[in-house]
């Protein structure tokens, strides 16, 4: 199976073994840092990411990949994501989308932004409040489900 099976971790193209993962037994897609068989990197090691500009300013590309063997043929995978690195001072939205900037969450997927390039399933007010948040250097991050 894949349990203890080690994770590389890249950053923005870079291979980062400091950071270099292991899937856990303890449950199906959990895994721990090696350098301390805990769910959060050391900081220091985020600190020296970002000292030597391996992590920078704004947004970064993570690949976290595996690879193992099932039944005797060798297999792999990876996860990508990304990684937000901004001033301590940032003001920061974190905003869902289903629900919350559009009226539902099913509907408001398909249907937000119409053929003619209106918004017509969100909620009334809340781009440009948003948008008016943007002007005064407000970042955002968007999640959705």
């Amino acid at each position: 199976g894949s349990d203890n099976c080690p994770v590389s971790v890249t950053i923005n193209g870079t291979a980062v073994p400091a950071l270099s993962m292991r899937l856990s037994a303890s449950g199906p897609g959990l895994a721990t840092f090696a350098h301390s068989s805990g769910y959060k990197p050391d900081p220091a090691i985020l600190l020296s990411l970002i000292s030597s500009g391996t992590l920078r300013e704004g947004e970064n590309d993570v690949v976290y990949s595996n690879v193992y063997t099932i039944k005797g043929k060798t297999r792999s995978r990876a996860a990508r994501g990304r990684v937000f690195v901004w001033p301590s001072d940032t003001l920061l939205v974190v905003s869902d989308i289903d629900g919350t900037i559009t009226k539902s969450d099913v509907v408001g997927l398909v249907d937000s932004i119409g053929m003619d390039g209106t918004l017509s399933h969100t909620h009334g007010g809340v781009c440009e409040f948003y948008r008016g948040l943007e002007g005064k250097g407000v970042k955002f991050v968007y999640l959705t489900s």
